[in-house]
């Protein structure tokens, strides 16, 4: 005799119960987690492959959700930027020797074509281009080697001049629109964004009468650390353009709405008017704020930015 009715011990022996079958999405989720702590294993140790392979899987992985693969496409697109340009941050990688065939002229097969990159260049200012080829004379001394030998004596050979190229026109660096005032106070409120590094980042400053546009701030980047959060960097948002005037201005926008019997109403709506001086050709220029939050081009940055840090 013991208490109860299993006799012995009087406790009913325990047996494990069978784990509950793990939901499959679950289990995918599980792996996905895994996935990316093996990503920032493998930026660690430069296996850029293995990043590239994870990445992928990732993305084609129908458990994953938006921000994972979202994730996942950012972190195969520096990776893809760096080993094109070589660079030397987290995503690195050797450039291997090209293998494309020797370049020529489209004019002639035997003419080597010769190109050059234009590291001088302002934003917004238009350029045209012509060049000539100068050549060590090999050939410098040797007289007898020459049908002229009067170029013997040159150690330098000289081409003609090319013809001049097309207007190229060199896109600004930096973009600014103003939002809207800045209420209790005499500033306006400007979205500055800036190229950095092979993408748009944005940033917002409060700018009085005599303030530049602009400065440096840390923000967040499109890179990613060890930990794949945003790298933050000290950017240049400078534009150079100076304040000379903030005014309300009515009407400077007319609102147009759907009246009674098919006709169309329409309002006045007071707008910020920014004033400022255009480094880029010295004029004096304006920016509205209501006519500035529906450019095209703001609202395309501005939803790149926020895809690109999110």
């Amino acid at each position: 005799g013991g208490r109860g009715g299993f006799g012995g011990g009087g406790r009913a022996p325990s047996t494990p119960s069978p784990r509950p079958q793990e939901d499959e999405s679950v289990a995918a989720r599980r792996e996905i987690r895994e996935e990316f702590k093996e990503i920032r294993k493998a930026i660690r140790d430069r296996d850029f492959s293995r990043v590239t392979q994870l990445a992928s899987d990732i993305q084609n992985n129908q458990y994953a959700s938006r921000g994972d693969k979202k994730k996942a496409r950012a972190i195969l697109e520096r990776v893809e930027r760096a080993q094109t340009r070589g660079t030397g941050d987290n995503y690195a990688a050797t450039v291997k020797p090209s293998t494309h065939p020797f370049l020529t002229a489209p004019e002639g097969d035997n003419d080597p074509a010769v190109w050059f990159h234009d590291t001088a260049v302002e934003p917004g200012k238009t350029y045209r281009y012509r060049m000539r080829v100068k050549l060590w004379n090999r050939y410098v001394g040797r007289v007898k080697s020459l049908k002229n030998r009067a170029q013997a004596a040159q150690s330098v050979v000289t081409g003609e001049w090319s013809l001049p190229s097309e207007p190229v026109t060199v896109a600004p660096k930096t973009h600014f629109f103003v939002t809207g005032p800045r209420f209790g106070e005499p500033a306006a409120r400007v979205d500055v964004f800036t190229w950095y590094h092979g993408d748009w980042l944005k940033e917002s400053f409060d700018v009085a009468v005599g303030d530049v546009i602009g400065g440096l701030r840390e923000t967040k980047t499109a890179d990613f650390d060890e930990e794949l959060k945003p790298k933050e960097e000290m950017v240049d948002f400078g534009t150079g353009a100076v304040v000379l005037d903030l005014r309300m201005e009515t009407p400077a926008l007319q609102r147009r709405a759907a009246g009674k019997e098919g006709e169309f109403a329409y309002s006045e709506r007071e707008s910020l008017v920014l004033v400022y001086l255009d480094p880029a050709d010295g004029q004096i220029k304006e920016r509205i704020d209501a006519f500035d939050r529906s450019d095209k081009l703001y609202i395309e940055l501005k939803s790149d930015y926020e895809d690109l840090i999110e």
